[in-house]
C-alpha cells in the first residue's frame, strides 16, 4: 500500500520513497524529476517489484511496462533499479518520515 502526501510518497512493501522537490518530484531510484502522476505509477512499480518476482510472464507485466513508461523508463532495467540498494534520497530532498 502507499501512503501518499504533497510531500512524499513511501511504500509498505518497498524501502523506496518519492519526494516533492522544487521541479516535480524525485524516485529513490531515478535521478530525473518526474510528474506527480510518474512518481505514482514508480512507486506503484517499486511496491509490486518488491513483493512479486515481475518477470514478462507475470500476470501484472502489462502495468508494469506501463509504470515503467511513465518514468521513461524500459521495464527490465525499471525493475532491476527499484529493487536494488537504495540510495540515500532523503538526504538530498528534505526530511520525509
Amino acid at each position: 500500500m502507499l501512503t501518499i502526501t504533497d510531500r512524499y510518497i513511501v511504500s509498505d512493501q518497498s524501502n523506496r520513497i518519492a519526494v516533492a522537490v522544487s521541479d516535480g518530484w524525485l524516485l529513490s531510484y531515478t535521478d530525473q524529476p518526474v510528474t506527480a502522476f510518474a512518481a505514482v505509477s514508480g512507486m506503484l512499480l517499486a511496491d509490486f517489484a518488491a513483493a512479486e518476482d515481475m518477470t514478462p510472464d507475470h500476470p501484472l507485466w502489462g502495468h508494469l511496462v506501463g509504470w515503467a513508461a511513465d518514468i521513461h523508463l524500459m521495464p527490465e532495467v525499471a525493475v532491476i533499479a527499484a529493487t536494488e540498494q537504495p540510495r540515500p534520497l532523503a538526504c538530498r530532498a528534505g526530511n520525509p518520515p
